[in-house]
């Protein structure tokens, strides 16, 4: 039974990692072994062999199966299909073969592995890459398809998808460390390897989409405000900053950084209206402003690096929005300026007079009050968190 991981094999646990995340947009696409592999998988399922369509984004594939007899379908589906739409394959088939492979493996591998060894993999390994899959786009697709009241939206694949990378890559550790062998699991880690991002699976029918081309992320949550957060090869798009998804009109008229306050306080989602608001003009002063705020003080300090780093109090009056008269220490963040970003940070505090005060208030704990004299002492990056 293997107790620890030898040194190599720890450094083999960043590799599997590294190889699964890629894949969520490889472009090294085997369409052959992916006709061959999803047969396979229909074929140990007891399914009729199936017509498989290969297509470039998930939208499509939803398009495909909603589209399959009609004349306005995609030019690539009605290149290979002019038939009527089969029946979604029962889910219950696709779990009964899925859960007798995980058993398989599962059972394989406890044979072999201690359980901590198990924690170790499942911790740097699993949890990693389940981090990195898109989850959002699976979302956005089916919203999208549900905003034509004449489509249907059809369930994604079952296992057969980058949802399950996270488990592949996991029993793909064990497997090149030798602990694993089953050739269920190797048969269907090289149908996924081949470049399947999802799946429809169909009676007789499966659409295959290819992964998107590229994926844009900030602190492993979906972001650009220049591009596209996610991108396939047909121009389907995701548009998402910090994790929160947006309508390209919206998002383009936040990104621009000309939205009026007044109407991004307009926007019905509050996610993405807090998005919207740090791409104000001016940031989050616009929102002050609009609510007869006014800075009452400022502060300037250097860092170690002579760097300024700029403090503001703001105090917004009782109104639209707030029920009282409410105070926001602005300040600039000190790790980001030592890496030569622009960041800001704005958070409430009590009635103050003086950055200073509401500075010092925000450092200060029960076991530690610091007084305002001695945080004006205190140098960014190095005193302040």
């Amino acid at each position: 039974m293997l107790k620890e991981l030898t040194k190599e094999q720890k450094d083999l646990k960043k590799v599997i990692k590294d190889k699964w995340i890629a894949q969520l947009t490889s472009q090294k696409i085997d369409k052959e072994k992916i006709r061959e592999g999803v047969e396979w998988m229909y074929q140990i399922a007891k399914i009729q062999k199936p017509k498989v369509i290969i297509l470039r984004s998930p939208l499509e594939i939803q398009l495909g199966a909603n589209l399959l007899n009609k004349q306005e379908m995609r030019q690539e589906v009605e290149q290979e299909v002019r038939q009527e739409v089969r029946q979604e394959v029962e889910q219950e088939v696709w779990q009964e073969v899925w859960q007798e492979v995980r058993q398989e493996v599962r059972r394989e591998v406890e044979q072999e592995v201690r359980q901590e060894v198990w924690q170790e993999v499942e911790q740097e390994v699993w949890q990693e890459v389940w981090q990195e899959v898109e989850q959002e786009v699976r979302r956005e697709v089916e919203q999208e398809v549900e905003r034509d009241k004449k489509l249907k939206v059809f369930n994604f694949g079952y296992y057969l998808s980058a949802w399950y990378y996270d488990w592949f890559s996991f029993s793909d550790f064990f497997t090149e460390i030798g602990v694993l062998k089953n050739e269920k699991f190797n048969r269907m880690k090289e149908l996924m390897l081949a470049g399947i991002y999802e799946t429809i699976q169909l009676d007789g029918y499966c659409f295959v989409s290819l992964p998107p081309i590229s994926v844009r992320k900030s602190n492993n949550r979906l972001h650009s405000d220049h591009f596209p957060a996610v991108k396939f090869a047909d121009g389907y798009s995701v548009y998402a900053l910090h994790g929160v998804r947006f309508p390209k009109e919206l998002w383009t008229k936040v990104v621009s950084r000309e939205m009026p306050m007044e109407e991004i306080l307009k926007i019905v989602d509050i996610d993405q209206r807090v998005q919207a608001m740090k791409y104000a003009k001016n940031g989050i002063r616009d929102f002050y402003k609009s609510q007869n705020g006014k800075c009452v003080d400022s502060l300037d300090k250097l860092d170690i690096e002579a760097r300024h780093v700029h403090y503001e109090l703001w105090e917004i009056p009782k109104g639209e929005i707030f029920t009282q008269t409410v105070f926001f220490a602005l300040y600039d963040c000190p790790s980001a300026q030592a890496k030569g970003e622009v960041r800001e940070y704005a958070k409430g505090v009590p009635a103050c007079k003086t950055v200073a005060e509401a500075m010092s208030w925000g450092m200060s704990s029960d076991d530690n009050v610091i007084s305002p004299e001695n945080w004006k002492l205190l140098i960014p990056l190095i005193h302040e968190s």
